[in-house]
């Protein structure tokens, strides 16, 4: 298990990698979030601890299940992102 500061900038680099993934631009994200892009930014760098509804739109938005990224954050030092991502079919 990871500790509560890790996860959280582990989370942020999961988000970021699966956006860039689907192309969609930190712009448009956090339009679609309504927030605003500075938010956005804290939260892909481990800035800012998500609440579960904002998480749950992150996921929406993303096309992305919770879990899936969630073990995404769990595992991304751990293995490499590239392959964590085609093990949940990004």
């Amino acid at each position: 298990m990871i500790g509560e500061q890790a996860f959280a900038h582990n989370l942020g680099r999961a988000i970021r990698a699966v956006r860039a993934i689907r192309e969609i631009t930190a712009v448009n994200l956090a339009g679609e979030l309504e927030i605003t892009q500075g938010y956005l930014s804290q939260i892909e760098h481990g800035k800012r601890n998500l609440s579960l509804p904002v998480l749950y739109k992150i996921c929406d938005a993303l096309a992305v299940s919770m879990s899936d990224l969630i073990h995404l954050a769990e595992h991304y030092d751990r293995k490499d992102i590239v392959q964590s991502l085609r093990e949940i079919n990004l």
